[in-house]
């Protein structure tokens, strides 16, 4: 597995709904019962052997998934994390070494052995019965619905990967709303989750922010007595389907919302790319073109369907802070486009060019508050 960019949804959750047997984070249980966290768009769990330094590690993105075993030396608030995963997930090796706070997040930095890419890691950590060789799920209950669900019904936190987005829902009190946050390469955004619950079949709505890209997807899922979810999502717009493929974290719903972490949205531009040659070739509707940029991690996302369904590919080859920008957007069943932008007034407007197969021409525009 690559280990590039770590997108991280770190929430410490209160309690566990009856009958598991974890409990949330105290610093007097070490290292824990379970490790939870999304590295590079995959999901990772990490449970511990027993009482033990040697986690079992799975791993899964978008129906994809792999192992690996972690070894870990605590010392203090400070851990050591030596990761070997399976050959048949790429045999990479990465170390850690990363700070336990007395919350139970982890925050250091990974080391790739290969290559000696370095990058932020983050985790949280949940306790439990270190005798036990791993983390129980809680029982299941026949609801009035008359289907089999999990004892904590829609419980307090979904987690998922969705077309290469780290998404992270988390419930609202006892009601049937989540919010949701969203990651990848450094990018984020924000969604509103409702939620109906029939028996173990769960019909979902979501409504993603404006500055998101406003789109609509329902889902229809069923949750099974492991706590895994699987189901169908449909993009209102395009009418596109998906399968879908998520967690439920059983927790503490009683209480105030629970705090979504900190996500780096980068800023929305706008261009208008124009056609050499035939001034008017695109009058109604404009040729317009919106982009998430984030300088930071020279990461790019195009807000349009192609991009929201997994299909578009972005490349980049110049990436200098608020100044240059060159990169190619790749989609099925069309020539690449080719930009090259110049940022003048400080970041604030782009002046550069497009090529796409054999039309080309002026590419501007600038920062664009929908």
């Amino acid at each position: 597995m690559r280990a590039i960019v770590l997108i991280v949804a770190i929430l410490g959750l209160s309690a566990v709904c009856s009958g598991q047997s974890t409990r949330s984070y105290s610093p007097g249980c070490g290292l824990g019962a379970r490790w939870d966290l999304v590295e590079s768009g995959w999901t990772g769990t990490w449970v511990r052997r027993g009482s033990s330094n040697t986690f079992d590690a799975s791993w899964g993105k978008g129906g994809a998934s792999g192992s690996s075993v972690i070894t870990m030396t605590l010392t203090g608030d400070r851990v050591h994390v030596d990761r070997r995963d399976a050959a048949e997930f790429g045999g990479a090796s990465v170390a850690y070494d990363a700070t336990i706070a007395a919350d139970g997040t982890v925050s250091g930095t990974g080391r790739v052995a290969s290559s000696g890419a370095t990058y932020t890691f983050h985790a949280t950590v949940t306790c439990g019965d270190l005798a036990s060789t791993s983390v129980q799920p809680p029982p299941v209950k026949v609801d009035g619905g008359g289907g089999v669900a999990p004892g904590c019904g829609l419980g307090a936190r979904w987690d998922l990967v969705e077309n290469g987005w780290a998404g992270t829902w988390v419930r609202r009190g006892r009601s049937n709303t989540f919010d949701a946050s969203w990651g990848k390469d450094g990018v984020g955004g924000s969604s509103v989750i409702t939620m109906t619950l029939t028996g173990s079949q769960v019909r979902i709505e979501r409504r993603d922010s404006a500055g998101f890209g406003g789109a609509a997807v329902s889902y229809d899922a069923t949750i099974a007595a492991d706590e895994t979810v699987s189901g169908t999502g449909r993009v209102a717009s395009s009418g596109a389907e998906y399968a879908f493929r998520a967690r439920v974290l059983c927790g503490d719903t009683a209480g105030t919302n629970i705090q979504l972490p900190a996500v780096t949205f980068g800023v929305r531009y706008r261009v208008e790319n124009f056609v050499y040659d035939a001034p008017d070739v695109f009058q109604n509707p404009r040729n317009y073109h919106d982009f998430m940029i984030d300088f930071t991690q020279c990461s790019i996302r195009e807000m349009n369907q192609e991009s929201d369904q997994g299909l578009e590919q972005i490349h980049v080859s110049v990436c200098r802070k608020q100044t240059r920008l060159t990169f190619t957007t790749v989609t099925p069943n069309s020539a690449p486009v080719e930009y090259d932008w110049l940022f003048l007034n400080d970041g604030k407007t782009i002046s550069g060019a497009y090529r796409h197969g054999n039309t080309f021409g002026p590419s501007v525009g600038g920062k664009y508050n929908p």
